[in-house]
């Protein structure tokens, strides 16, 4: 009766384990994935200079900047809360 008890529990943490290094790697891509939604914050902000300079196409440009910034935002922010939730996991 020990034996299949012990096996069980053995199992169990081998699979925390794993569960735990899934989360950590799941953390480093959601790192990033950050790292290039502030890349692409950091390249509309230099795209609304230019456009400032671009002379007939400044509204598109503008329009293309705020859309990549507005882009760039959301995945920040959805990351963001992604990363909480897994921080959770990883600590418990």
């Amino acid at each position: 009766m020990q034996k299949p008890l012990e096996n069980a529990k053995n199992s169990m943490q081998n699979c925390q384990r794993q569960f735990k290094r899934d989360v950590k790697q799941l953390l480093d891509q959601l790192e990033a994935v950050m790292h290039h939604a502030r890349a692409a914050r950091v390249i509309a902000a230099n795209s609304r200079i230019e456009a400032s300079q671009a002379g007939e196409y400044l509204q598109s440009l503008q329009a293309v900047a705020e859309s990549v910034d507005k882009a760039a935002h959301t995945i920040h922010d959805n990351v963001q809360r992604c990363r909480i939730a897994l921080s959770l996991y990883r600590n418990s």
